[in-house]
């Protein structure tokens, strides 16, 4: 003769008004001495203490769970977009005392889980462990695709290429038409430079000439041409001669 496992009593649910009804019992269970001590009464306590064990226990054998143990639907792992920058803070010093936040006691901060990582290796352990994807509200299991997602990602990745070369060839043009650019402006400034020099250095040359043989003794054609039979010095060689009253070496 087989025997029928005993029945289960339905866990038992509680109406607000029942909840506020043991919320205030609660509040009256404890009350204040002469000395502002809190007093406790062992009695209610004990039996509600027996009062959650058996709940507890009729949830149990119910298959229930908590309100707060029911499952979350997370998403498949996907590709991280923020970069990790491992080197943000190399190089760089900073005071550390007794009171410093902890995220601001050096190392690397998770700002998901609240967490302090020492060293870079542990950091990305952690990135890429379950406890931090899980605080993501992703699961450890790629999302499976079809053929069509892998061609228009292939797809996608071809425009991304190609529109980068256009506009690394479009940059280059640009560069090259601005070196050609600057190195016309530099010629010309060159050209500029050197006439100035040239132009300085024959005014020097025609205020000594006029400082030693008066204003106005030679024009600019006469500096940059010799005269005819002799050069230009021969010239003023004859002239400083005759100006000093000496004709010449010779006989008469």
């Amino acid at each position: 003769m087989s025997s029928r496992p005993p029945s289960v009593p339905p866990v038992p649910v509680k109406t607000e008004d029942e909840k506020a009804r043991e919320a205030a019992e609660q509040k009256a269970a404890v009350t204040v001495d002469a000395l502002g001590r809190k007093k406790w009464d062992k009695a209610f306590f004990a039996k509600k203490a027996d009062e959650e064990e058996q709940e507890e226990a009729l949830r149990y054998l119910k298959g229930l769970k908590r309100e707060n143990d029911t499952p979350v639907e997370r998403a498949p792992l996907r590709q991280r977009t923020e970069v990790v920058d491992l080197e943000k803070d190399l190089g760089k010093r900073k005071l550390i005392t007794e009171r410093t936040v902890k995220k601001h006691q050096g190392g690397y901060w998770c700002k998901v889980c609240e967490c302090l990582l020492k060293d870079s290796q542990s950091y990305l352990d952690h990135l890429n462990g379950r406890d931090h994807n899980r605080n993501m509200g992703m699961n450890m299991r790629v999302e499976k695709v079809s053929v069509d997602r892998v061609k228009e990602k292939l797809e996608e990745m071809k425009k991304l290429a190609r529109e980068k070369a256009q506009k690394d060839t479009k940059e280059d043009v640009i560069d090259r038409e601005a070196v050609q650019e600057r190195l016309e402006h530099i010629k010309r400034e060159e050209e500029k430079d050197k006439q100035r020099k040239k132009e300085k250095k024959k005014l020097k040359k025609r205020k000594k000439r006029e400082a030693l043989y008066g204003p106005g003794y030679l024009s600019t054609k006469e500096e940059d041409e010799p005269a005819e039979g002799g050069t230009a010095t021969e010239s003023s060689h004859d002239e400083l001669m005759r100006i000093m009253g000496i004709s010449g070496f010779g006989g008469s």
